[in-house]
């Protein structure tokens, strides 16, 4: 058998009909296999001051960016951002939201809205700091 490698190509969609295939198979409902790219943007008069994106892939929310200036940081618009991440997500049907983050980054802030440590990698991507991934289980209400 000879096989091809190509690089660079465009086959999300042509994997996803394989992954497809396979779930039907195993008695698994089929799931969208397009990204829902989702951003939510906060202004102080025309400027951004705050920002979240999310993506919805196989029934599952991903938050992959979300940031505050500095100066406004403290005053619960990373909160407020997080609470529109969520409704969002049950809109959407999904039981849970993932992401990661860095160790110097927001680990203190996630438990407080209400994710869990799902799991941590040390000295990932480098010596004393750890890559550390959250879930947040969605009430079906």
């Amino acid at each position: 058998m000879k096989i091809i490698v190509k690089e660079n190509i465009e086959i999300s969609s042509d994997l996803s009909r394989i992954l497809d295939e396979h779930r039907h198979k195993s008695g698994q409902e089929n799931v969208t296999d397009a990204d829902d790219y989702f951003s939510f943007a906060l202004y102080k008069e025309d400027k951004l001051i705050g920002g979240i994106t999310a993506k919805m892939r196989l029934g599952e929310f991903y938050i992959i960016l979300l940031a505050v200036l500095e100066k406004y940081r403290g005053q619960g618009l990373g909160k407020r951002l997080m609470q529109i991440a969520e409704e969002k997500a049950k809109e959407l049907n999904c039981q849970h939201i993932l992401l990661t983050t860095y160790s110097y980054q927001g680990v203190y802030f996630y438990p407080s809205v209400g994710f869990k440590e799902l799991a941590r990698i040390s000295d990932f991507p480098s010596q004393g700091v750890d890559k550390v991934y959250f879930i947040k289980c969605l009430d079906k209400k």
